[in-house]
């Protein structure tokens, strides 16, 4: 019987995934903490969508980026308490205040990008079982 290993990356392709997903973290945090920075006041709509889109796109990544399911689930869950505190530094920073509506928006995009990786996961293993299956 022939049968096919799970593809893995290697040690060097998962650090190059740790570090694009690092970096981009990193961006949210620097744009989040830069002194009287945002969009013209353009309304409500466009500064939360400001907010939750990249916490959406950092836990969907998380989930679909990250082989370890453990692994995936704490860094797209860790964007929680991330939004959170990057809400409360922005009090002290000037021009910058803490929002309960931008941590909210935060909280959704999550919510949105973990739920979209969980799908994403569960279409992916269940291809995987399909082609093992076809193969028996």
């Amino acid at each position: 019987m022939n049968e096919k290993k799970r593809p893995h990356l290697s040690a060097s392709a998962d650090k190059t995934v740790s570090i694009i997903w690092f970096g981009i973290l990193a961006m949210v945090a620097a744009a989040s903490l830069i002194p009287h920075a945002g969009p013209p006041d353009a309304g409500i709509g466009l500064d939360k969508a400001l907010h939750g889109i990249p916490y959406t796109l950092l836990a969907y990544m998380a989930m679909g980026l990250f082989q370890k399911r453990r692994t995936a689930l704490l860094l797209a869950a860790a964007m929680v308490p991330t939004g959170f505190l990057l809400e409360i530094v922005q009090s002290y920073i000037p021009g910058r205040t803490f929002s309960a509506g931008d941590m909210l928006a935060n909280n959704l995009g999550v919510l949105a990008g973990l739920g979209m990786g969980i799908l994403w996961r569960v279409k992916r293993r269940n291809a995987r079982q399909h082609q093992k299956d076809l193969s028996l």
